[in-house]
């Protein structure tokens, strides 16, 4: 019986940008300084937490369209594409690569994912001006919030073992109660 318990690594493609805008429908992949950093799919933890985020800011947060795994077009001429964004307007059903800026966007850390999350998005993502970053990584069980302080990301609030419970509020358009186990599970 063969058992895979390692996650998929990221893969790194130098390609052009007409190239990357050429791949397949349904390609996971962003696009940085020429190259293509390819993402295998979420594993099922990382799905479910990304499904119970939605909802809980479609329930909370109705004044925003939520929207999971779409490109954004970032300073410098850089695709990314969070776990989940939140943006002030509606966008298109046909839209692939989002135009206009997130108010927050989320990532759903795992084994292959941590570094380009932590380290390479986020200050693209506050270079942006996007106003939230929200942190979740389901192996520390923490759900962290950051936001936008024009030169750093601040920590709003942390959801954790010790604390599990946290209201996050995101700008004018509401608070969102954030509750470890519901997100995470048990």
């Amino acid at each position: 019986m063969v058992t895979e318990t390692a996650e998929p690594s990221l893969r790194y493609v130098p390609m052009s940008w007409e190239d990357y805008l050429a791949l397949p429908e349904g390609t996971r992949a962003e696009w940085v300084d020429g190259v293509a950093v390819m993402s295998p799919p979420p594993v099922a933890g990382r799905w479910r937490a990304q499904v119970r985020l939605t909802a809980l800011f479609e329930a909370h947060l109705p004044g925003l369209d939520v929207i999971g795994e779409v490109a954004i077009r970032l300073p410098r001429n850089r695709v990314r594409v969070p776990d989940l964004s939140a943006y002030s307007e509606t966008m298109s059903e046909d839209d692939w690569l989002m135009p206009a800026t997130p108010v927050l966007v989320v990532e759903v850390l795992s084994p292959s994912t941590r570094r380009e999350d932590l380290l390479r998005k986020a200050p693209e993502y506050l270079e942006a001006g996007i106003s939230q970053y929200w942190v979740v990584d389901r192996q520390a069980r923490t759900i962290e919030v950051l936001t936008n302080a024009g030169d750093r990301w601040e920590t709003v609030a942390v959801a954790d073992d010790a604390h599990p419970a946290a209201e996050v509020g995101v700008g004018e358009w509401g608070s969102v109660p954030v509750e470890l186990s519901a997100l995470l599970g048990s």
